[in-house]
């Protein structure tokens, strides 16, 4: 017998057409691990993906993948391929304001795989409402995309209802028919041979696949003797036959790599100290695949693999995979799921301060970028497993998102339980923080009198430690305060020395700010040139760091055009910038939902070739892009 590495295989026909029905948008690849499920969806892929704009591809590796992330791989994936409309809204908390966002730029026809849904999956339901919110979004969206599901149970809605957009692919064991095709692509090529060794393994791919390396080691009449009778126990049997004929180098290295949930660059085997003949010995038996130069293992081996390994091998394997990922991130490469592979590695090697100490450093950009689903599931992990200032830090962390979800009580709790920490560590770092967040707390509740006293307090700490960056957000805030009494003297006072430190520091976010606090000051006032001014100068910094953040000035620039007149802001604008007056200004503010898209659209209009995605915009902006183009 001569052997042919095959990954997977499976009847073309009736499933491959099942997974093109136009009216399907949605179809569940199902059938037991080794079946062929995720080699059906690459097939159809690499078959089809020319029919569409992009292919997006994710592997659910945990059941703490939720909403959240989702829409954050799918914003990472959309703005690689030219459209950044989702990232505009991907920090707000509303779940619906995005979804509506997303199927607008599915439009562009987007082939999205998810594959190995089941650790989302409980009782045959999606557990987390927020990714069956999306699922149904995507359904009733108006657009021309896909989702291929691979996984190995069926799921319904909560009210099992789909509208018919949804289909099922089952795969079942093969047929004895495609059994013999494939065991002859194997390199069987006696065909009484390949009908007893279907009648002893049945069907399933893998199993077959596996048989074949065994036979390579041994009698072919011999194997199918000793194979055990029980069908349900085939595949760990000759996973077991399998594993024994390694070297004890070679299982240890396989045990080492089951600890991975992603695929792995080749370095993983510099860092394990491994020789090229014991990766080619472990994918010759097929116990690794190789894809795209990435290596990894089938759901089904791994899971055999890893629970062969004892507390003390998963402890030394989790920490070989740290250091894979510190190898990764030193050579500039990796990205979001590697970042949360890296934590989920570090914690499971029981390095629990360092683990906390990244989560607490995702805790702003995430919040920004609204991944709160899982910075909540890495801070928890920090408070239960950490002490001192890291989980005092895990708390800040917790506060800030309850308090992004308007949670102002159990956010004022988690400051408070902070605070405790750093003042019994004497922290003044930590207590100058958690009296700040403590003053936000109080001052969106209303309570300006707290709150400037918390902000005071916060800020003689910051002052003792020199700590500029922090002293400027202190004199931010207390600005606001007297804002919002009316002071505005005494804000504008505070306002710039807030900017002038955060120009010192070259802080973009800390001077865009400042200038856009400055310009509400004096359009209060009625100075109105001097507001327009501030909001320009604001805007442009905004620009370079996000559309999120830009939105507020933009809103404050309509405002003020509205409250003193077209002619009058035309002429302060051109004055200002030598400029006419973009649109997305001058459009009307009462039908602006859409603006930052033509900010972005305009900006790049140079340089890129957007008229498809013009066609794409609602009303009024479709139309003056148009002119625009024009």
């Amino acid at each position: 017998m001569k052997e042919k590495n095959v990954r997977g295989y499976h009847k073309g026909g009736d499933k491959e057409k099942a997974l093109l029905e136009e009216n399907l948008k949605l179809v569940v690849i199902t059938g037991i691990g080794g079946i062929g499920k995720t080699a059906l969806a690459s097939k159809f892929v690499k078959k089809h993906k020319n029919e569409f704009s992009g292919v997006f591809v994710k592997k659910i590796v945990g059941p703490e993948m939720g909403v959240e992330e989702m829409l954050g791989f799918l914003d990472q994936f959309l703005m690689e391929n030219g459209d950044e409309r989702l990232h505009e809204v991907i920090g707000k908390i509303d779940l619906n304001v995005k979804l509506e966002k997303l199927n607008d730029c599915l439009k562009g026809r987007y082939l999205i795989v998810l594959d190995n849904l089941e650790p989302l999956l409980k009782d045959e339901k999606i557990a987390d409402k927020g990714v069956e919110a999306f699922l149904r979004a995507f359904l009733s969206g108006d657009h021309s995309s896909k989702i291929i599901i691979t996984s190995r149970y069926p799921f319904t809605f909560r009210d099992k209802k789909a509208g018919g957009l949804m289909g099922y692919v089952d795969l079942k064991e093969l047929s004895l028919q495609d059994t013999m095709q494939l065991l002859e692509r194997l390199k069987v090529e006696d065909q009484v041979m390949r009908m007893r060794i279907y009648k002893k393994i049945g069907g399933n791919p893998q199993f077959l696949e596996f048989f074949v390396k065994l036979a390579k080691t041994r009698s072919v009449e011999g194997l199918l003797k000793d194979v055990t009778p029980l069908r349900e126990k085939i595949g760990e049997w000759m996973l077991h036959k399998l594993v024994k004929l390694l070297t004890e180098e070679e299982h240890t290295v396989l045990k080492k790599v089951s600890v991975f949930r992603l695929k792995v660059d080749r370095s993983i085997f510099d860092v394990l100290d491994v020789s090229g003949e014991v990766v080619e010995k472990l994918v010759h038996y097929s116990l690794v695949k190789v894809e795209h130069e990435h290596f990894f293992m089938h759901q089904g081996v791994k899971a055999y693999v890893y629970a062969l390994l004892s507390d003390d091998e998963k402890v030394e394997a989790h920490a070989e995979a740290v250091k894979y990922y510190e190898t990764l991130f030193f050579r500039g490469k990796g990205d979001l799921p590697d970042i949360l592979e890296f934590h989920y590695h570090l914690f499971e090697s029981g390095q629990y301060e360092k683990a906390g100490e990244l989560a607490t450093g995702l805790v702003e950009p995430f919040n920004r970028w609204g991944y709160w689903g899982a910075l909540k599931v890495l801070l928890k992990k920090t408070v239960k497993t950490t002490d001192g200032k890291i989980k005092a830090a895990g708390l800040h962390g917790l506060g800030i998102v309850s308090q992004s979800f308007g949670a102002y009580e159990l956010a004022e709790k988690l400051y408070r339980e902070s605070l405790e920490i750093a003042q019994s560590l004497k922290d003044k770092e930590g207590i100058a923080r958690s009296l700040h967040q403590l003053g936000i707390i109080h001052q969106l509740r209303g309570a300006y009198e707290e709150a400037e006293k918390l902000y005071r307090e916060s800020l003689e700490i910051k002052k003792s430690l020199k700590d500029k960056e922090g002293i400027a957000a202190s004199l931010h805030q207390l600005g606001i305060i007297h804002q919002l009494r009316g002071a505005y003297e005494e804000a504008e006072k505070l306002y710039r020395e807030s900017l002038e430190i955060a120009q010192s520091l070259k802080d973009k976010q800390g001077i865009a700010r400042s200038l856009h606090r400055l310009g509400m000051i004096h359009e209060t006032q009625g100075k109105y040139k001097e507001a327009v001014e501030n909001y320009i100068d604001s805007l442009t910094t905004f620009l370079q760091l996000g559309p999120l953040d830009a939105e507020v000035v933009v809103k404050s620039l309509q405002r003020t055009r509205q409250t003193i007149g077209e002619e009058q802001f035309d002429t302060y604008w051109k004055a200002i910038t030598n400029q006419e007056v973009p649109e997305y200004i001058t459009a009307p503010y009462s039908q602006l939902g859409n603006f930052i898209n033509c900010i972005l659209y305009i900006i790049e209009l140079s340089g890129k070739d957007i008229s498809q995605k013009i066609k794409e915009l609602k009303e009024p902006f479709k139309s003056f892009l148009e002119k625009y183009m024009k």
